[in-house]
């Protein structure tokens, strides 16, 4: 048949086989850049979805933040600055600064938007005054000190010091050896896994979608880098999860996609379930560290 029925009618067929031998697999067709971003080709994939649980995996980053310029704080600041960095950069975890368009980064917005209430930002201040202000110099600060942050964490040295900075901490206190822990977590991840993003979990693929759906929780919702996990945003931030998830909204699973443009070595989606196991364990284990630091228990 001419062009496109070719096409699309054997991509029905293709996915009707593999229904039958794999019911668990989502056969798709991607678009990918070809020679220059002008330019797209389109090639079969399959996408899996990942079993996780519902838990929040966030890492704080005002604990950091803190350490910035603390001398006593060097040998910690020293490992976070990589274990962000890797986070950031090879992970590609999502982050919560305003650059970032990160789902935290709304929560602040939504606290100094007019959100259809006000009709200016002057109505706004004239009904709550000082308090409005306040709470928006803070939004600001807050996003400052992200950026700040993010402007001394995001290097490539940082991650390639990651192996020799973990080898050589060397623990003071009970803190220290939990950090150091969740640290050799994040070091196995990238021995075994050096090539592999977590952005693969957040791209929607199969969904064929960029934007938010109403009635679906993303990934980057539940796992992310936040400013703090004790102060009224965060609070803000779980209420409006505990909203969604009460009202019976539907959570997008963590995601593996096989792309078949090339020989298959080894399967990926096998490759994937392992490595979000190994990724949201050290990574819970580094939020638990940083949420003590951030409750002030830097023992």
């Amino acid at each position: 048949m001419a062009y496109p029925m070719n096409i699309g009618l054997s991509f029905i067929a293709a996915r009707q086989q593999l229904k039958a031998i794999k019911p668990d697999l989502t056969l798709v067709l991607v678009a990918q850049s070809y020679k220059d971003e002008k330019k797209y080709r389109a090639t079969l994939a399959t996408v899996q979805a990942e079993d996780t649980d519902i838990s929040l995996y966030n890492v704080p980053v005002r604990p950091y933040q803190r350490m910035i310029g603390d001398r006593r704080q060097r040998q910690r600041l020293r490992l976070l600055d990589s274990l962000f960095a890797f986070l950031y950069r090879r992970v590609a975890f999502p982050y919560c600064g305003p650059d970032d368009s990160s789902y935290f980064d709304d929560i602040l917005s939504y606290t100094i938007d007019e959100d259809g209430i006000y009709a200016s930002e002057r109505d706004a201040e004239e009904e709550y005054g000082d308090h409005y202000k306040a709470a928006k110099r803070k939004v600001f600060d807050i996003r400052r000190l992200c950026l700040q942050s993010k402007k001394r964490f995001n290097h490539e040295y940082h991650v390639q010091q990651l192996s020799q900075r973990v080898n050589s901490f060397k623990p003071k206190s009970e803190l220290d050896q939990d950090l150091l822990i969740a640290a050799q977590k994040l070091v196995e991840v990238e021995c075994h896994f050096p090539h592999h993003s977590f952005k693969m979990a957040t791209d929607n693929h199969h969904l064929e979608i960029k934007d938010r759906a109403e009635g679906t929780i993303f990934v980057d919702q539940i796992a992310t880098f936040v400013w703090s996990d004790n102060d009224e945003f965060y609070s803000l931030y779980t209420q409006f999860l505990d909203d969604e998830m009460s009202s019976g909204c539907d959570q997008e699973p963590l995601q593996s996609v096989q792309v078949f443009d090339s020989p298959q070595a080894k399967d990926i989606h096998a490759d994937y379930q392992e490595y979000y196991q190994l990724l949201l364990d050290a990574v819970g284990d580094l939020g638990a560290v940083l949420s003590r630091m951030d409750h002030g228990k830097c023992e």
